[in-house]
């Protein structure tokens, strides 16, 4: 972590809001909202957090219950326990973390062509009308020479 950012640690309990326009590191307890809009907020292994969070980017190394909205990367590590709503652009889940609640991850994902999502419906019904229209001919045949 860089000087520029703030610290705080596992002895202290916060109740209320936090906003601000550096990268926040947490190894206490913080119940309410936080705002670190582009910035980074990484949770740390004694870090306990109840509440809705906007950041840049997420790091979770202790305890996170509640929603968050991170317009870059969120990173669940081996440690994290995550309960509560996730969207993000990005999502990193170590092995050993704890995920339970919704991720959107709306960002990561481009929206096709419309074009392009009327060719490929269309192309895999014309093959298959194709493929079952030479089945029923076969049937057909099958069944005429056997009558």
């Amino acid at each position: 972590m860089n000087s520029s950012g703030t610290v705080i640690g596992k002895g202290i309990c916060i109740r209320g809001e936090v906003s601000g326009q550096e990268d926040f590191f947490l190894d206490g307890v913080l119940e309410g909202n936080i705002d670190v809009t582009g910035k980074r907020l990484t949770v740390g292994a004694n870090g306990v957090i109840h509440a809705d969070i906007i950041t840049g980017d997420l790091v979770v190394f202790g305890r996170v219950e509640g929603s968050v909205k991170a317009t870059g990367r969120a990173e669940l590590k081996h440690s994290a326990v995550f309960i509560g709503d996730i969207s993000a652009s990005r999502l990193s889940i170590e092995d050993n973390a704890t995920l339970q609640g919704y991720v959107d991850l709306t960002d990561a994902v481009a929206p096709p062509k419309k074009g392009a999502v009327a060719q490929s419906k269309q192309a895999p019904k014309q093959e298959v009308a194709e493929e079952v229209s030479e089945e029923v001919e076969q049937d057909v045949e099958q069944y005429s020479q056997a009558v």
